[in-house]
């Protein structure tokens, strides 16, 4: 196998004091989050939207914790499920069970009220440090490929891709066998009587 060496310049296009690779809905969070705090965020993510597996994937309703009186992970989520059940695309009795587009779309709106930028169909190839410091990424996209400074970066990507890309070091979960978590299959079933269905699941 032949291998190559490529020298480019690169521009730095965008720069922000926090950015965000990942769109799903722990970057989105993280990146609102910033963003309220006076922070200048921007999001890096792969596909078209935010959410994530939650929208992209499939993956609802929002779960139970199973905590006493169900703490939330962030003081975003009531938020967010208000916003999803006045836009009419979320279960108006818990919020819980939402239409995964409308999440996609309430997401973008709690962001652009925030003031995030957000760069989507653009793919993370590497970072660019300084000593232990990443200054940098560089991204890839049908604009070509190209920079984006940061202070802060904040790694949302579900697979570690940045901190690995930087060489950090890491284990894998079930680092004695090779085991990871299955890979699962969700479906969504129409017509069915949700109110019947929350009395025989919570009952």
């Amino acid at each position: 196998m032949n291998n190559y060496t490529l020298t480019k310049k690169l521009e730095a296009r965008y720069s922000a004091d926090v950015v965000v690779c990942g769109g799903g809905t722990a970057g989105a969070f993280a990146a609102i989050a910033a963003a309220e705090r006076g922070c200048k965020v921007m999001i890096v993510e792969q596909f078209g939207g935010l959410g994530g597996t939650a929208t992209y994937g499939l993956v609802t309703p929002v779960m139970h914790t199973h905590i006493p009186s169900d703490p939330q992970c962030s003081y975003i989520v009531p938020k967010l499920n208000a916003l999803m059940v006045r836009l009419g695309v979320a279960d108006p009795a818990t919020g819980r069970y939402f239409d995964p587009m409308g999440l996609k779309i309430a997401l973008e709106r709690m962001c652009m009220d925030a003031g995030v930028e957000m760069l989507f169909h653009t793919f993370i190839t590497d970072v660019i440090k300084e000593g232990d410091t990443v200054k940098g990424i560089v991204v890839s996209n049908k604009s070509g490929t190209y920079v984006v400074e940061g202070k802060v970066f904040i790694d949302c990507t579900g697979d570690g891709d940045i901190f690995a890309s930087a060489g950090c070091a890491y284990e894998k979960e079930y680092s004695g066998d090779d085991r990871s978590y299955n890979v699962s299959v969700v479906f969504r079933l129409g017509n069915v009587d949700s109110e019947e269905f929350r009395n025989w699941k919570y009952d």
